[in-house]
C-alpha cells in the first residue's frame, strides 16, 4: 500500500520508554518506504483511541488503519469484553469510511492476570479477523519465550514497554506487502 495508513494506540504505538523515532511504527515506514503516521498516545485506553477516532484516523482519510491497544485497560483492570468491544466499534467506523483495517495481536507481558486478559483479546482478534477476512499483526509471537509464556528476555523494559530490541521483532514481524488486500 503506497497510500497514507495511520497506526493507532497506546504507549506501545507511540515508542515508550523511547521516542516515536525509535518505534516500530517508524522502523517499519522506513523499511517499506511508506508513510505510516504514528497515532500512539501513552497511558491511553481503548475508550480514548475510540473517542479519537474520527479526528486522529478519520479526518485524516488515510487508506488504512493499523489498531493495537488494550494494555491499560488490562492493568486498569478491566475485562476483555470491554476492550473487544472498542476494537470492534473503531473497526466499524473505519469500514464505514472505506478505511482498510488491520488488528495487532498485543505483545506478551510480564503478569499473569494481564496477560491472561490479554490472551482472551488475543483470541477474539484471531476469531473477528478471520469472521471478517481481515489482516492481523502478530506481535505476540514476535516476542514470546515459548518456554515460560513471557516475553523474551531482554525484549521489554519493565516487563510491558518493548526495549530497543522489542521494537525491532515488532518491526520484523510486520510484512507490509502482505497486510493490504488492495
Amino acid at each position: 500500500m503506497s497510500e497514507m495508513v495511520i497506526a493507532l494506540g497506546d504507549s506501545i504505538t507511540d515508542g515508550s520508554p523511547y521516542s516515536p523515532r525509535e518505534s516500530w511504527v517508524a522502523q517499519v515506514a522506513a523499511r517499506y518506504k511508506v508513510m505510516i503516521i504514528n497515532k500512539g498516545i501513552c497511558g491511553d485506553f481503548t475508550a480514548g483511541m475510540f473517542s479519537r477516532f474520527q479526528r486522529d484516523v478519520i479526518d485524516e482519510s488515510p487508506a488504512g488503519v493499523i489498531i493495537l491497544g488494550g494494555y491499560n485497560d488490562v492493568y486498569s483492570g478491566l475485562e476483555s469484553g470491554h476492550i473487544c468491544e472498542n476494537l470492534e466499534k473503531m473497526c466499524q467506523l473505519a469500514w464505514d469510511e472505506s478505511i482498510e483495517v488491520v488488528l495487532a495481536l498485543p505483545t506478551p507481558v510480564e503478569h499473569q492476570e494481564p496477560e491472561a486478559v490479554l490472551a482472551e483479546c488475543r483470541r477474539w482478534i484471531k476469531q473477528f479477523a478471520h469472521e471478517n477476512n481481515m489482516a492481523v499483526i502478530d506481535f505476540y509471537s514476535a516476542l514470546l519465550d515459548e518456554d515460560t509464556g513471557r516475553p523474551h528476555p531482554g525484549t521489554t523494559t519493565d516487563g510491558v514497554h518493548p526495549s530497543r530490541e522489542g521494537y525491532r521483532l515488532m518491526a520484523e514481524a510486520v510484512d507490509w506487502p502482505s497486510l493490504w488486500k488492495k
